[in-house]
């Protein structure tokens, strides 16, 4: 129900609902604040008059406050006199917001909210607008909840806007209650320097694809896209947590991708600096072999005293050498009916005589593609490096591989790669 009250400044006669008498209410005519009194109910003007209180030097109490209803409400009223101020201009800040139906009954779900000086101003198509001053009474609830006080009651309002929710919602109820002059939209924006420091990690994959470091093909492409990507979104995640100072934030950002570019670097390093494998022919050797670099060719003599010459192949380095000889057993060599077992047995007496102070740690009998016989041999050198060895017979030919280095033992990466590699070239399968 309706009741007539009158303006005191300008006499003009206003309808407003019965549960504001006592409130303080603003004239829209001339704006002047005035306690709502329900003028019909008034007893004639001497009476009111003799019934004043005698004037005391007691400070008036403060007004009470009309919490403000939706901008439909024909009702609607500006904000409290007490809170009223100068708003102090800043650009509007735009963001969602959520709305829990049990507190009130509004309609819950997701709004369009914008804050800006004069106060939260919250949309929903289909649904009526809702309008809150500065100077409403609001708290802050923690994380990214505050309470507004509305004409249905306190509402629970959830602020979702990205990445600075909680900082933005215990700001918007500082704002809102008149403890905080002024909303600032860069507290709640990822800066642009941080936003460029994010997409620093893409360019690991950038670096790393055309130098084929690590991996190579696809691959290599999803390792290093990957590990970009996912920094990139990390970074953008720090990025995004307000709570923490901006200088933090750019610092961990820095440090994550710094790190990631230090892992590239070193295996690029490493890459680089690692010998490439390459596969050597020698012409008419009849094998071909994997070396790490370019061999260097050299004939010499395969016994003293004997008609026999050694051609071989090797590649040396500070720490570890890789040699290839083959020999041609002329025929009367052949026909002296010696057993492969004592031809290995002579070729290990010889390659330890060769090196002094060795001693054989190991071997055992192989085969070269399930037909030629051979022997592997493990040799120590005390105090300088390990020598692994193989051996072939293929018909007149004695194939020798010598792959040395510190602990060069036949699982070893380098000489396993050295001692698979080695095929025969335009030999017919089976014993000649």
């Amino acid at each position: 129900m309706n009741i007539t009250i009158t303006c005191p400044q300008c006499r003009r006669s206003l309808l407003a609902p019965r549960t504001h008498i006592g409130r303080m209410v603003r004239c829209p005519g001339c704006s002047t604040a005035f306690a709502a009194e329900d003028v019909t109910t008034l007893p004639p003007p001497m009476a009111i008059a003799l019934e004043l209180p005698e004037p005391t030097s007691a400070a008036p109490p403060p007004p009470a406050f009309v919490p403000p209803v939706r901008s439909d409400d024909p009702w609607s009223l500006p904000a409290p006199v007490g809170a009223a101020r100068r708003p102090i201009w800043f650009p509007p800040i735009r963001f969602s917001a959520a709305i829990d139906p049990a507190s009130t009954n509004l309609a819950g779900g997701d709004w369009d909210a914008v804050a800006s000086p004069e106060g939260l101003s919250l949309r929903r198509p289909g649904t009526p607008a809702i309008d809150v001053p500065v100077g409403t009474p609001t708290r802050y609830l923690g994380r990214n909840f505050l309470a507004v006080m509305l004409a249905h009651g306190e509402q629970v309002v959830e602020v979702t806007h990205r990445g600075a929710a909680d900082r933005l919602a215990r700001d918007l109820a500082a704002f809102l209650s008149g403890q905080c002059p002024k909303l600032n939209p860069g507290d709640y924006q990822v800066p642009v320097l941080l936003q460029i420091m994010a997409f620093l990690p893409l360019g690991i994959p950038l670096i790393a694809l055309p130098t084929n470091a690590v991996l190579g093909g696809w691959m290599a492409g999803a390792i290093w896209g990957g590990l970009g990507g996912a920094l990139a979104g990390l970074s953008l995640w720090l990025g995004r947590l307000h709570r923490w100072p901006a200088v933090l934030r750019g610092s961990l950002i820095l440090g994550s991708s710094a790190i990631a570019y230090l892992v590239l670097f070193g295996l690029l390093l490493g890459h680089l600096f690692t010998p490439k494998w390459d596969p050597f022919e020698p012409p008419g050797g009849g094998y071909q072999v994997l070396m790490p670099g370019k061999p260097r060719p050299k004939t010499e003599s395969y016994a003293p005293g004997q008609n026999m010459t050694m051609h071989l192949v090797e590649h040396r380095s500070p720490d570890s050498a890789y040699v290839v000889s083959v020999v041609v057993l002329p025929q009367d060599a052949l026909d002296l009916r010696i057993s492969d077992r004592e031809r290995f047995d002579g070729g290990r007496e010889g390659m330890l005589a060769k090196t002094p102070g060795s001693r054989l740690r190991a071997e055992k009998d192989i085969m070269l593609n399930g037909v030629y016989p051979g022997r592997e041999f493990i040799v120590d050198v005390p105090g300088k490096m390990t020598l692994s060895a193989r051996m072939y017979l293929v018909g007149p030919r004695l194939f020798l591989l010598i792959a040395a280095g510190p602990n060069f033992t036949p699982d070893h990466s380098d000489v396993s790669k050295f001692f698979s590699s080695f095929r025969l070239k335009d030999t017919p399968i089976g014993r000649p």
